[in-house]
């Protein structure tokens, strides 16, 4: 390659400006967002909430109750639809030994019985 077609080398001194500029441009922006962070939470007036162990135990304690509920009503809605699903299948398979039968005094009684 020709020498007039490489491209310039960079100034190690104005590499380390530019370094020490961005380093400081990234210090600054940190700064600012933790000072509208503190003017927003000053803003709200939060407090920190005192909860104790008791409180915590409570808790989970009608979290577990509230999904094991929560289980059992699911439990409960699967046995129901199983039941309904059983009870379908019963009355399908009631309906064609009827019809069979039906089908069956048609043809041994001949005229005198034309099923149910």
């Amino acid at each position: 390659m020709p020498h007039d077609l490489q491209p310039p080398k960079p100034d190690p001194a104005t590499e380390a400006k530019a370094k020490a500029d961005a380093k400081t441009e990234a210090r600054a922006r940190a700064v600012e967002a933790e000072r509208r962070f503190n003017e927003r939470i000053k803003a709200n007036d939060v407090k920190p909430i005192d909860i104790t162990k008791a409180e915590i135990a409570k808790a989970k304690d009608e979290a577990a109750a509230k999904k094991k509920a929560k289980a059992e009503a699911e439990r409960k809605a699967q046995e129901e639809a199983a039941a309904r699903a059983r009870i379908a299948e019963t009355e399908k398979k009631a309906a064609e030994r009827d019809r069979a039968w039906d089908a069956q005094m048609r043809r041994g009684m001949g005229g005198i019985c034309k099923g149910c």
